[in-house]
């Protein structure tokens, strides 16, 4: 099960757009940072010397090979003239053209999104124009009613209001009144928002079975009649098989999500097969996972999401050794916690060669990564926990 195709950055795009014959990296750089501020100038160099090689490389293989074919020098005036067509055809972010900007912006998650409105006047016309950008948009199944949450962000206007339950001759005119606003909460063009959760209560106002089931089968229904992707941050989600999950997936727009936790049913399918999702391009993206149900998949299609809660069918001792060299040289790596059946002793040798902390009902031990900072490992009867 390989990993889909990693989306490259929005940034890219921009700095391609940037004519570096009239701004230096760093002048580069600062206007990118305008809309995307975690990026750094070493980035920036790393990519555009992939770039420049690139076309050196295709310079070189166009190049003449006959005399009769190589290029006349320029006079002066021709020269002066190239300048002055150079320096008035470089752009800046001040004057992108319409059509790149848009395709540019179409591409910002929640949080760039909400940087750029704060810190970049010149395009907060296209912004204010072109996209709605929300906090939360979210629904919570209880006993007879759904909690709801349709927090807008700041920059959006007001919040949209509660609507009073309407009378209906559906099963549950409740339930179909909370999705019917949140299909029109999540159908809106352009839409872009930080956190979307769809989950029911596991307490004392836990709903009823056919509650349940009548409530995921609308949302499911929501999510397969969408034209668009949703452009979403983080997506929390209680569901009842791996097809559902991947119908949700599938319908979230590619780069944008980051942070996935889902839940399974309690009573539901034991093993959580993740065969056709780990191959999604929404799934190559992600940087937080989080999920107690338990998984049929292999530890390497995670290795890289940087921080990590899962519990396994089964792991090897194979796939534990390819853990530890992992976390031993990835710098991105925080958090990785699994949960499965295996020999302790066999993971303890495992996870050598590591400093004893302590031993007892748990081991904790300690190594240093290639670049010299230090891991620490927590090991229990079937839970193994490294951490930066």
């Amino acid at each position: 099960m390989a990993l889909g195709k990693e989306i490259p950055p929005t940034w890219h795009n921009l700095l391609r757009a940037i004519c570096l014959e009239k701004y230096t990296l760093s002048s580069a750089h600062r206007i990118i940072l305008s809309m995307f501020p975690t990026v750094t100038l070493e980035e920036v160099q790393a990519f555009h010397a992939i770039e420049h090689q690139s076309e050196a490389q295709q310079n070189g293989s166009n190049l003449p090979h006959s005399t009769s074919q190589q290029p006349t020098l320029k006079t002066g005036s021709e020269i002066d003239s190239t300048e002055q067509e150079t320096k008035k055809d470089s752009c800046s972010l001040l004057n992108v053209p319409e059509v790149p900007m848009k395709q540019i912006l179409s591409g910002i998650n929640y949080t760039d999104q909400k940087h750029l409105r704060r810190t970049c006047k010149v395009v907060q016309p296209f912004l204010d124009e072109q996209v709605n950008v929300h906090e939360t948009i979210g629904l919570h199944l209880i006993l007879d009613d759904v909690k709801r949450c349709f927090k807008g962000a700041r920059a959006n206007g007001e919040r949209e209001p509660k609507k009073k339950k309407l009378e209906s001759d559906e099963q549950y005119p409740w339930i179909d009144e909370a999705v019917e606003l949140f299909q029109r909460s999540i159908n809106k063009p352009n839409l872009k928002v930080k956190s979307v959760y769809i989950t029911h209560e596991l307490s004392k106002e836990e709903p009823t079975e056919d509650q349940r089931k009548y409530f995921y089968q609308r949302i499911q229904e929501v999510f397969q009649g969408m034209k668009t992707k949703l452009n979403a941050e983080r997506v929390e989600l209680t569901v009842e098989s791996p097809d559902f999950l991947l119908s949700i997936l599938t319908k979230l727009q590619e780069g944008t999500l980051t942070e996935l936790t889902f839940n399974q049913y309690p009573e539901l399918m034991p093993v959580f097969d993740m065969k056709d999702i780990v191959v999604l391009p929404q799934w190559s993206g992600l940087r937080y996972l989080n999920t107690h149900a338990k998984l049929r998949a292999r530890v390497a299609d995670f290795k890289h999401i940087p921080f990590v809660i899962a519990s396994f069918e089964a792991i090897t001792i194979d796939e534990i050794k390819d853990l530890r060299n992992h976390t031993f040289n990835d710098q991105k790596f925080r958090w990785f916690s699994l949960s499965a059946d295996f020999n302790k002793e066999e993971v303890e040798d495992a996870m050598q060669p590591f400093t004893l902390v302590k031993s007892g009902k748990y081991i904790e031990g300690r190594f240093l990564r290639a670049d010299n900072k230090s891991l620490d490992f927590f090991l229990w009867d079937n839970q193994i926990r490294i951490t930066v």
